[in-house]
């Protein structure tokens, strides 16, 4: 070892030795140092200090009979988060609770659940982060206990209902005849939702002291009591718009399609100051593959943020809400005819209603950036390729259709004498794209002999998703996509010099329509792309006499090429010329030239017909088990014999292997080893069966066929 690398092993195990200290030292960072295993009441004031970490483990409920007060981290391990505070709660640290994507039935997705009978406050540089539902109640008669109660919490958010001063929900513009009142519609702001910077969200989450927000308190400088301060940061699953790095959690459970944010303090006042809320877009809807007939699901609507209370004060408040969920994805099969996909739609984007019964006071900004419909589903169709034979088959058809876009129908409604509405600034309000469409039409099948037919390619219809549709000042999703590939024809079958080739299949038609583009108040989505719609090529015709015809072209932007005409190999004109007579015969003088070409079939030539062919043995047939069997699995040898000429065999089915398919055919004969491939579609206990022609052709041009059956008898084990 050169004295270079001998220098380099200190070095290494250095950073080692550091690499690992380090990973220990996060590591127990990490672990937590009290954990509540079960049900845990705590008396008189308590607080968790900064840089440590409280743990609620197992679906544990803490209660605190005072004052609680997190300067540290207070989560959830392997269950929901359930505090509940007799006293006032004054969080300056974090709340934490991520839920598993897989929870069982009776599992409602709550994240974090706090229940206070006494004055809230959150501090400016406070996080609350969960994927779950989220709830801040003054009495724990008013928490959701079944998915009943998050519906109707989800439905209320989202209603154009509530007494007293209400700012919300977004409803559909214009308002109906007579409708009296005020309707904020959106404003330009200077960066765009989707293109705040990260250096302002890292400045927005990390707010100094010095700027911080005062406590609640009347003009003489008193705490107020029943108050509700909430600020800092809460990120509520996986949104569309990222949240800082550090705050970041996974998307919601799968089996939660809606999720709230709810506050409700009947008796409390609510002062909203220096807060940011990140909330989770709408889930996904569920795909849908495999099949000949299949949908996505339908995205759901994003989560919906819904506060009550008697006095509700906003001074710097930033929400984004959630992007409508995607709509589900949808591919059938290849073997089908027809093969049909649709996708899902996309969910809605997000809602929000806040309540003050006697008063809502917006003494600063207040930033809405409002989400963006659900994109529609991709939808991806396939038609099966036709089967070879006389005639062929033809291949499946396919359709495909994307899903729309989800529609952002937006314009904040505002009821009653709230003050400081100049304050309110919307985001652009963007509807869904329109998912796109593939359809794939299967090739026609080959003719397998004389006279026989290509089958047609199959037809292929795409039609792109519409985007959604968007009011007010606003902008309508984009049209999806569209891509139609149609199946070629498949080509004639070959003829012989007294035999007709097959016709070639035409090609199938392409059938495009790209996705409308969404309407909108300020501009309509664009229409979608098409990307494909060139009409199937057709088949080739078969050599013959006559030769076989090429098939058509599909339709489409453009035409598909027609196919080629098969080869004229009918034999040439027959001349015959008689010299004269012959003195004292009886031979027939005739000096005539007979240059007509007969295409007429004498069966009375004189010509001696050749002997058959003999195939031995005239059926093959073996058992072969799935998963135990050989691949290829050898069948065995054929053997055939017959007239001198040149032999040609012709198996149909694609799961047969043969060693020859064509030769000389001499007095010793010919032998042909079958092999099974095992290239077959089902893998269910069936059996597969086809039938193989041999065509011999002699030197005169005389041809003779024969055939022989094969069997696979497929048996899949228990």
């Amino acid at each position: 070892m050169n004295q270079t690398k001998k220098g380099l092993w200190p070095v290494i195990i250095v950073l080692l030795i550091i690499g690992l200290a380090s990973w220990w030292f996060l590591s127990q960072q990490r672990k937590p140092s009290v954990v509540y295993a079960t049900a845990t009441v705590l008396s008189g004031s308590q607080t968790v200090p900064e840089g440590e970490i409280h743990s609620l483990k197992d679906n544990a409920t803490l209660t605190v009979e005072g004052d609680y007060t997190v300067d540290g981290i207070l989560r959830c391990d392997d269950g929901i988060f359930t505090l509940i505070v007799n006293g006032n709660l004054t969080v300056n640290g974090q709340l934490r609770c991520e839920r598993p994507a897989e929870i069982d039935d009776t599992d409602l997705g709550t994240g974090i659940s706090l229940v206070v009978s006494g004055n809230v406050e959150f501090g400016p540089d406070s996080s609350l982060v969960s994927n779950g539902h989220i709830q801040l109640v003054d009495d724990i008669s008013k928490l959701a206990k079944s998915q009943e109660d998050i519906d109707r919490i989800f439905e209320q958010a989202a209603a154009d209902t509530g007494e007293g001063m209400r700012l919300g929900p977004f409803i559909e513009i214009p308002l109906a005849p007579g409708q009296a009142e005020t309707t904020l519609v959106p404003a330009a702001i200077k960066t765009a939702v989707n293109e705040i910077s990260f250096f302002q969200k890292v400045v927005d989450s990390l707010v100094s002291s010095a700027s911080a927000q005062e406590a609640a308190v009347d003009e003489q400088g008193r705490p107020v009591p029943n108050t509700v301060k909430i600020g800092g940061t809460w990120v509520v699953g996986s949104p569309a718009v990222p949240p800082p790095a550090e705050l970041q959690v996974p998307i919601p459970p799968k089996k939660v399609k809606k999720i709230i944010v709810a506050f409700d303090f009947g008796g409390a006042n609510m002062n909203i100051s220096d807060f940011t809320l990140y909330g989770p877009d709408g889930s996904s809807g569920s795909e849908d593959i495999g099949s000949c007939n299949v949908k996505g699901g339908n995205g759901s609507d994003a989560y919906r943020l819904n506060i009550t209370a008697p006095n509700v004060t906003i001074n710097n408040f930033t929400v984004f809400l959630g992007y409508g969920g995607k709509g589900g994805f949808a591919e059938t099969d290849t073997n089908c005819d027809p093969g049909k996909a649709t996708g899902g739609d996309g969910g809605k984007p997000s809602n929000m209603k806040i309540i003050g019964t006697n008063e809502i006071e917006i003494v600063g900004s207040f930033t809405i950036n409002p989400g963006q419909g659900g994109q529609g589903g991709q939808a991806i169709a396939h038609g099966k390729t036709g089967k070879d034979g006389c005639p062929a088959e033809k291949g499946g058809d396919a359709d495909a259709t994307g899903g729309q876009g989800g529609d952002n129908k937006k314009g904040l409604k505002v009821t009653g004498n709230v003050s400081g509405t100049a304050n309110v600034v919307i985001g652009d309000i963007v509807a869904g794209a329109g998912g796109s469409s593939d359809a794939n039409g299967g090739n026609g099948g080959n003719g397998t002999g004389p006279a026989c037919a290509g089958g047609a390619g199959g037809k292929a219809t795409a039609t792109g998703g519409q985007g959604g549709i968007a009011t007010s000042r606003t902008n309508g999703g984009m049209g999806g996509s569209a891509s139609a590939v149609p199946g070629n024809g498949g080509n004639g079958g070959t003829g012989s010099v007294t035999e007709a080739g097959g016709n070639g299949g035409n090609g199938g038609n392409a059938m495009v329509k790209a996705g409308k583009g969404g309407t909108g108040k300020t501009s309509n989505g664009e229409a979608g792309t098409i990307f494909d719609e060139t009409g199937g090529k057709g088949g080739n015709g078969g050599d013959g006499c006559p030769e076989g015809k090429g098939g058509k072209g599909g339709s489409g932007n453009p035409n598909g090429e027609k196919g080629d005409d098969g080869k004229n190999i009918c034999p040439p004109a027959n001349t015959n010329t008689n010299t004269g007579v012959i003195g004292g015969t009886n031979i027939n003088i005739n000096a005539n030239v007979n240059t007509n070409t007969n295409t007429n079939i004498n069966t009375n030539t004189g010509v001696t017909p050749p002997q058959p062919v003999n195939i031995s043995p005239k059926t093959v047939r073996k058992t072969h088990v799935i998963g135990e069997s050989s691949c290829p699995d050898q069948l065995g040898s054929v053997a055939i014999t017959g007239p001198v000429g040149q032999w040609q065999l012709t198996i149909p089915a694609g799961w047969i292997t043969s060693s020859k398919t064509s030769g000389q055919l001499g007095a010793g004969g010919a032998e042909v080893d079958l092999n099974f491939n095992c290239n077959i579609t089902s893998f269910t206990t069936h059996t597969e069966n086809t039938r193989a022609t041999v065509k011999v052709t002699t030197a005169d041009g005389q041809t003779v066929n024969s055939f022989f059956d094969i069997f696979m008898d497929i048996v899949s084990p228990e």
